[in-house]
């Protein structure tokens, strides 16, 4: 049977990402240490890396492993994290704070050119999911869609007012431009055309929406469709929204590599994929693209079974310890029905303390 990373192992650890902790708090009983002790010759048993982004740090520490033989382990945001995005300053670190990783012994999640940890747990036959274990996740699914969690849960559950009354209506995500998923996942610049083109054509009686990408919203980076404006049939969806207020509006979605396509499913949408996310191939989703090696089927159920129930590490963001999933996500809503109250105060405070920024330079000239 596939065995997942080991979280309970011990051993010496580096990570050189120091303000990401949540790594060390999934990994409790391993000892991990700072640069500057491995850069001065202490040995190290497992090297942790996140996402497959070619930085400095990632080729410190990919240098790390080579040198010391230690095993590399991939690390990754899971679908449920925190209240805000960690790139937003004004938000207090508390609601910025992740409560789960991933961890993969072969490649990001995401790189369908690999047989990761996760796609080999999925496609192996000695891996089964018991009835109650389906109940379980069933359930869970449930209450994400209900309560609509999300990976960031800063955008407000309201629908928008969008596309002609009375029309069905189908979606098509964006994605940021040049993302790391898209790649890997065997879909590029002429996939994002051909998915808006197909579910035009596919629906010709429907409103098409086209969502926004988060990032895009805040100028931050390009998205596939940038520049895309309303025309007869065709709507952009550029307010910040939670998905499930959106999913609630649409028939069909169409994605490429997004979280936003398992969201879906679990919205009990249908689904068409065009890039290979670790979720397609399975069964549960109208694959535009085959993947040679997901040969299985599985349910959905079994499928949020392995990836959050198995794969995912889940930690309270406030006492850093680790926990089952269902403590993660009552904390989860706890921060984010407290975020919500309090925002108006810290982004009241970080305009304030900008504007007496400006003054103090001003007074220095």
């Amino acid at each position: 049977m596939t065995e997942k990373f080991d979280t309970e192992a011990g051993g010496t650890a580096f990570y050189p990402w120091r303000h990401w902790r949540i790594v060390s708090q999934a990994n409790p009983l391993r000892r991990f240490v700072a640069p500057a002790a491995v850069l001065g010759g202490e040995r190290v048993d497992t090297v942790f890396v996140w996402g497959g982004e070619r930085d400095e740090c990632r080729r410190q520490a990919l240098a790390v492993a080579e040198r010391d033989s230690s095993q590399v382990v991939f690390c990754e945001d899971g679908f449920l994290k925190s209240a805000d995005t960690w790139a937003n300053r004004a938000a207090p670190l508390r609601y910025r704070r992740g409560c789960s990783v991933v961890f993969d012994t072969r490649a990001p999640y995401y790189d369908a050119g690999v047989a990761t940890d996760i796609e080999r747990m999925l496609e192996d036959p000695e891996l089964t999911v018991s009835a109650s274990e389906c109940a379980r996740s069933r359930a869970l699914m449930d209450r994400i869609v209900r309560e609509g969690l999300t990976k960031y849960n800063h955008q407000p559950r309201v629908a928008p007012e969008v596309g002609r009354p009375g029309r069905r209506k189908v979606l098509v995500v964006d994605q940021s431009y040049g993302d790391q998923s898209i790649a890997k996942g065997g879909a590029d610049e002429k996939t994002f055309a051909t998915m808006l083109a197909d579910a035009i054509r596919e629906h010709p009686e429907a409103d098409v929406l086209v969502k926004t990408h988060p990032d895009t919203m805040t100028g931050e980076r390009r998205g596939y469709y940038d520049g895309l404006s309303a025309r007869e049939g065709v709507y952009p969806v550029t307010a910040p929204v939670n998905p499930y207020s959106l999913l609630a509006l649409v028939d069909d979605v169409y994605v490429c590599t997004t979280q936003f396509g398992f969201e879906a499913l679990m919205a009990g949408k249908r689904v068409h994929v065009y890039g290979l996310p670790f979720y397609a191939g399975w069964g549960v989703t109208d694959d535009r693209q085959r993947h040679p090696r997901r040969t299985r089927r599985r349910t959905l159920e079994e499928i949020f079974h392995i990836f959050y129930l198995q794969y995912t590490v889940w930690v309270d963001p406030l006492t850093g310890r680790r926990c089952p999933i269902e403590a993660a996500m009552d904390r989860l809503l706890q921060l984010r029905s407290e975020y919500h109250r309090v925002r108006p105060f810290f982004v009241f405070r970080r305009w304030a303390q900008a504007v007496a920024g400006f003054f103090r330079r001003r007074v220095r000239r």
